[in-house]
């Protein structure tokens, strides 16, 4: 209830009579305990303001502790922070977007040999070496970009002069709005490090050439080793023909020539019938002379004793044809078909020995046939690897070689086994005398799929033009 000025006097002036009296007592009692009311309102409202203005200044005290426990982790992490980048072997320098330093630690003291105060308010290019002053610009202008450099290599200048390796982190620094202020940077002495790299790429250096050096003395051995293997087979060749070949045609000779001294002391003379003993003798010994003679041959391959010349190849093959074209009791028919172009003979890089290896062929597939022979020689050009090669093909109506046999038939064969073309050696020089003139020999049926018909061969020889 609320009262106007002069209200609460009028109550204590009040003259009137008894029932006025009670009247006004009772009115007054009235307004007195709307007063009442009113003040305890008033009271209630205020005690309520308070005890909300008590609930906010708890808040705000709470806060206040919290803020104040917040600034006191904040200081002991500066502070250990502070201490860590005091106490770090690496160099952390901080310097404004203009180069200027800002802070310097101990670390950074004992790399470069400048102290805190020497440093600090210098340029942070005060470090960076001639030939490495373009480096400075690129690093600022990313960290202005907000970029992070790890692990940057690059070479820095002491106080004393001598320069040393380093391995640089950089960070940007911003203020409390986020705008990029300056930049932080982290050195480490990566000197010891780099020599160490040097002395190891160094000693891989000379493990490479140590590397190279061993690799020409193993193919150099290898090259030997080659050689005295070929040697070796070659020592084998010439004892197992002296051995075998050799001393039993010898044997044959002498058992013949003994039986047909036996018979002259028995007899006193030698009959037309015994005459064989000395025709078996004789052939058997000019088998033997003309073996030795081709063991000579393949010796002097190897030696490289024969210089290669300009050979006409039809020539070679023409005296071969007319040589095998009157052998007493063999009928021979030769038919021969050059595929010459006209004007145009197919001259070859070989030697003399050329005839030789040929007419081995053609001596092959006179002996080795049940029929009267009938050997084809063509010639003509065939495109091999990129290289003009005169191809010789010699084919006969013989016996035929097996296929199982046609792998190792060039090869010079171990006592014991057996081929239908002789004992090899003669395929053998065929095939060494061939490649010596950088050509090479091959063998196939001369009706496919059936070796019974005959055989052809084919020489490739490089034309001397090419």
């Amino acid at each position: 209830m609320a009262f106007k000025n002069g209200e609460m006097g009028n109550v204590g002036n009040s003259t009137h009579s008894g029932s006025s009296n009670k009247k006004d007592t009772s009115s007054l009692f009235e307004q007195l305990k709307e007063l009442v009311i009113f003040i305890e309102n008033e009271l209630q409202e205020k005690q309520e303001e308070l005890e909300v203005q008590a609930e906010e200044l708890e808040v705000q005290n709470l806060e206040l502790i919290e803020s104040n426990d917040s600034l006191r982790k904040a200081e002991d992490a500066s502070s250990r922070l502070a201490l860590i980048v005091e106490s770090s072997d690496d160099a952390i320098v901080s310097n404004a977007l203009d180069g200027i330093i800002a802070s310097w630690n101990k670390g950074a003291e004992r790399m470069f040999g400048y102290s805190e105060g020497e440093m600090i308010g210098k340029k942070i290019s005060t470090l960076t070496p001639p030939g490495h002053k373009n480096e400075v610009p690129g690093l600022v202008d990313k960290i202005k970009h907000g970029e992070h450099i790890e692990h940057f290599e690059t070479v820095r200048r002491r106080k004393d002069g001598t320069l040393i390796d380093v391995s640089v982190t950089l960070s940007p620094i911003k203020d409390r709005s986020g705008i990029i202020i300056g930049a932080s940077s982290i050195k480490v002495d990566i000197t010891e490090r780099k020599r160490m790299e040097e002395a190891l790429q160094q000693k891989q250096e000379e493990i490479e050439v140590q590397a190279e050096e061993l690799e020409v003395q193993n193919e150099e051995l290898r090259a030997n080793n080659k050689e005295l293997k070929e040697a070796k087979i070659q020592s084998e060749l010439y004892l197992d023909l002296m051995s075998h070949d050799i001393s039993n045609m010898h044997q044959i000779a002498i058992n013949n020539l003994e039986l047909a001294e036996d018979i002259i002391n028995t007899r006193g003379s030698l009959s037309k019938d015994n005459k064989e003993f000395i025709d078996t003798s004789l052939k058997t010994l000019l088998r033997s002379s003309r073996l030795i003679d081709e063991v000579r041959k393949i010796q002097k391959v190897k030696a490289e004793d024969y210089n290669l010349e300009t050979i006409d190849i039809e020539n070679i093959l023409l005296d071969i044809i007319k040589a095998n074209s009157n052998i007493p009791n063999c009928e021979v028919t030769f038919n021969y078909n050059p595929c010459f172009v006209p004007g145009n003979r197919y001259l070859v890089k070989a030697n003399p020995l050329l005839k030789d290896a040929l007419n081995n062929l053609v001596d092959n597939a006179i002996k080795h046939n049940r029929n009267p022979p009938i050997i084809d020689i063509n010639v003509g050009k065939e495109i091999k690897n990129n290289c003009a090669m005169c191809m010789v093909v010699i084919e006969d109506n013989g016996i035929g070689i097996p296929d199982s046999k046609k792998g190792d038939l060039f090869h010079r064969f171990k006592r014991g086994q057996t081929l239908a073309r002789g004992t090899g050696l003669g395929l053998y020089i065929v095939k060494t005398l061939v490649e010596s003139f950088y050509g090479y020999v091959e063998v196939e049926d001369r009706v496919p799929g059936d070796y019974t018909n005959g055989s052809r061969f084919l020489v490739y020889l490089p034309i001397a033009e090419d």
